[in-house]
């Protein structure tokens, strides 16, 4: 984050912060609307978020992203055919340009973040498709590394342990979507419970529940442009268009960090794990649920007149602005500070906690750090920037965080 610095006379200083802590949402225990439409604040429907709401503003979510754009296709569109499985690391994945079986056509994907009063963390998704008839198998990737289509028919990036797939299934005209999920662990995909066939019952997952679905029945409103592939262009999901759900990672996975930093959709040609990949959406913008942020600011600033040098006393706050606790978080200085950073007590900085970086800092956690920096007093006004990094996995072995 940058911060300016002139030196004045009576050594007064002008310092910006530039970046706002950001506290965690609080919200009742259904934080999101799973009543099989897109729209919220519907009269006699549930509280919450609905997508209209998420794919705009982001609402209440931890991390979101927004309406992912499928149709029409984008360049880098479908999976080739036999060339992906879910089963397959990504690495293995192929990609060509093309048009997917209309039944297998996604128009658009979106999935989001919440977490609940009592704590549990609760990821919510969702599609659109071009073609009702016929039945569909859809699958929805929660991903700890950053993958993407890239030239040459590839992805890049890979899965990460702790990876999680949610697949679909559900007949033409159902709206009982069966579900099963699995996590990638030790370089394969594994079940994760038994699965099962659970509708989203007053707009949530049902008690005694880790995960629900549901499909539209009837005709509903549609909250962005949307196609059809008997109608064309249109503001209306028909019955089957729309499908909806969530799983509760916390009650499904305990131990598990639920630091994910994409998501992908698909469509799939058959019920079994080993079935052949379609069609995919995926968000350029990623999806962010682990976050760092840092503060800055500068006092006191003082002049070393033998040396023609300013000193800068710097201080300020990193937090886990995420879900999920960060390891080894990091500060450093441009132009360099005087020496390491220093944590100090929040409510008392003339204590002092140790030196950065930090092994771990749990969600929702603020550490604080001071340190100087001294220029030239020919520098005067100089742009100084202060980074954190941190790591969604212990030794490095997770995604890296900036900010």
């Amino acid at each position: 984050m940058k911060n300016k610095f002139n030196y004045k006379p009576l050594l007064t200083a002008l310092c910006l912060g530039l970046a706002a802590l950001i506290s965690a949402p609080a919200f009742a225990d259904n934080p999101f609307q799973l009543d099989g439409n897109a729209i919220s604040n519907e009269v006699g429907h549930p509280a919450g978020d609905d997508w209209d709401v998420v794919n705009t503003t982001g609402g209440n979510s931890e991390g979101r992203t927004g309406l992912v754009i499928d149709r029409p296709e984008p360049t880098q569109s479908i999976f080739t055919g036999g060339g992906a499985k879910d089963q397959m690391d990504i690495t293995a994945w192929k990609w060509r340009t093309g048009t997917p079986p209309s039944k297998d056509d996604l128009t658009h994907a979106y999935a989001a973040a919440y977490v609940q009063d009592n704590n549990d963390f609760i990821l919510v998704f969702g599609m659109d498709r071009y073609d009702t008839s016929g039945d569909a198998q859809l699958g929805f990737w929660f991903l700890k590394d950053e993958i993407q289509p890239v030239t040459g028919g590839t992805f890049s990036g890979k899965h990460q342990d702790g990876d999680v797939l949610v697949l679909v299934n559900f007949s033409n005209g159902g709206s009982v979507p069966t579900i099963n999920v699995f996590q990638w662990q030790g370089g394969q995909v594994n079940a994760v419970g038994t699965g099962g066939a659970v509708k989203c019952t007053n707009g949530y997952i049902p008690a005694g529940q880790n995960f629900c679905g549901i499909t539209n029945a009837i005709a509903v409103k549609a909250p962005w442009t949307y196609e059809n592939k008997d109608v064309g262009l249109t503001d209306m999901f028909p019955p089957g268009a729309f499908f909806e759900g969530a799983i509760n990672l916390t009650a499904l996975l305990p131990n598990d960090s639920p630091c994910f930093t994409n998501f992908l959709a698909e469509s799939r040609s058959s019920t079994s794990i080993t079935a052949t990949l379609k069609d995919f959406a995926t968000p350029v913008t990623g999806f962010n649920v682990c976050k760092i942020s840092v503060t800055k600011s500068c006092t006191q600033p003082t002049l070393n007149t033998a040396e023609d040098k300013i000193i800068y006393n710097i201080a300020g706050q990193v937090t886990n602005s995420g879900f999920g606790t960060v390891y080894n978080v990091a500060l450093s200085d441009s132009p360099a500070a005087d020496g390491a950073f220093q944590q100090v007590d929040c409510a008392d900085p003339t204590i002092n906690l140790g030196s950065f970086p930090l092994t771990s800092l749990a969600n929702g956690e603020t550490a604080c750090y001071k340190n100087t920096m001294t220029v030239p007093l020919a520098q005067n006004g100089t742009k100084d920037t202060v980074t954190a990094t941190a790591n969604t996995a212990d030794a490095g072995a997770g995604v890296a965080l900036t900010d």
